[in-house]
């Protein structure tokens, strides 16, 4: 998907790509026992889940990202996601990740899993953390109006 097609979607209750706002109908099970009740624990757990494993789980699973009728993965050429010419630089963009897996198994065959985890694992885990905090607050800042189609 462009970057024109994601931004023109932002604070949309239809087309937003991630962070879209829920309807109360729409929150999760465990919504209440977070929120409602101010349960400082289970906020941290989330935090701590979405620092490190909510942009990969987005790329991968479409968490937390835009409803679509069938599955939607951002390597998925095919998927929901993408239209068109976008799908043949989602194909270029999954053999770039397999290149570098491929390197990054080398590399920890070679130095060990700790090193390769120092040198490239940790910067990539603050790296993601970052994107996930600037997303999280420039989709859902509350002074950010939020409108659907009829707007």
């Amino acid at each position: 998907m462009t970057p024109l097609r994601h931004h023109s979607n932002t604070s949309s209750q239809e087309r937003d790509e991630v962070f879209v706002p829920r309807f109360k109908s729409d929150l999760p099970w465990y919504s209440p026992y977070v929120y409602k009740y101010n349960n400082p624990i289970a906020r941290l757990v989330l935090l701590a889940m979405q620092l490190t494993v909510g942009w990969p789980m987005y790329l991968a699973f479409n968490t937390l990202g835009r409803r679509y009728p069938h599955f939607a993965s951002h390597f998925d050429p095919s998927g929901p996601i993408y239209k068109g010419r976008e799908r043949i630089c989602i194909v270029i963009s999954d053999i770039g990740i397999l290149t570098v897996s491929f390197a990054l198994y080398k590399l920890t065959a070679a130095f060990g899993f700790w090193w390769v985890m120092r040198i490239y694992g940790i910067p990539l885990l603050v790296v993601n953390a970052w994107v996930v905090v600037v997303t999280y607050l420039h989709h859902t800042h509350r002074a950010l109006p939020h409108y659907d189609s009829s707007e």
